[in-house]
């Protein structure tokens, strides 16, 4: 089994602490990439599995949020990795999958079955090789 990469795109030090804790018992041997501006976003996430992208980004970034950011990547080149954005907000949510993202869940969600459904439907997705977005795959 291959190394999981994982990128946390735009996340505070203690919300990348909380992920890295959830994420270590789905993914023991994971290495996770932290993204804090945006002329790293491009190279990074076309070389993780996993993109999980902040919906209030913080660090150095052009983009107003997340959900920009999300737009940013599908719009540049379709990614290979699977992304996702973080937000307990559903409005956010259904933005960043109109984007192209996947399902993504809420800091509250950490630990909890939602999290885990989330990032594996994604890969599976990813690994499919059907990197359509829920909205593209329920039309």
């Amino acid at each position: 089994m291959t190394q999981t990469r994982i990128a946390l795109i735009g996340h505070c030090r203690a919300d990348q602490f909380a992920l890295r804790s959830a994420l270590g018992s789905m993914f023991p041997k994971a290495e996770f990439v932290m993204i804090g501006k945006s002329a790293d976003v491009q190279a990074e996430a076309s070389s993780a599995d996993l993109c999980l992208v902040n919906r209030a980004l913080d660090g150095r970034f052009k983009e107003a949020d997340g959900i920009e950011l999300i737009q940013g990547l599908f719009s540049a080149t379709k990614p290979t990795s699977a992304v996702l954005l973080i937000s307990n907000y559903s409005q956010a949510q259904e933005q960043a999958v109109k984007a192209g993202a996947h399902p993504g869940f809420g800091k509250q969600d950490l630990n909890n079955d939602e999290m885990r459904d989330s990032i594996s439907s994604a890969l599976a997705a990813r690994r499919d090789g059907s990197m359509q977005s829920q909205e593209e795959t329920s039309s």
